[in-house]
């Protein structure tokens, strides 16, 4: 519109740059006058886990009686397990796939547990 001599219409909520004070009319954007990239904090939450992913998992033989620490199932004697390197949790094929493709944090980290060693 400003382009056709009108004058820019403002919503009623803008965001300013914190570098140098630009008023922006949405987020996320880039500021017009420092380039600094501009997001508002739901933005942030919801990229959180591309920043700080879940821990690659180690594999390790399934120990008999052991369950998953995810879904609780039993481990058959020849099945491969995957264990936290940071709570020491250890999860089935199917758990360490759920947990780095759609959880993107450790059951076991999230809830408290850390590794003695």
């Amino acid at each position: 519109a400003a382009g056709r001599g009108l004058a820019p219409v403002w919503a009623a909520t803008t965001y300013a740059c914190p570098r140098c004070a630009t008023r922006v009319a949405t987020v996320p954007c880039d500021c017009p006058v420092c380039d600094l990239p501009l997001v508002a904090a739901p933005h942030l939450a919801r990229s959180y886990h591309h920043l700080f992913p879940a821990p690659a998992y180690v594999d390790v033989a399934a120990e008999a009686g052991s369950a998953c620490f995810g879904c609780r199932a039993a481990a058959a004697p020849d099945e491969t397990r995957f264990r936290c390197p940071e709570c020491r949790s250890v999860f089935c094929a199917d758990c360490d796939d759920f947990v780095h493709t759609a959880l993107h944090n450790c059951p076991g980290c999230v809830g408290g547990r850390r590794s003695a060693s």
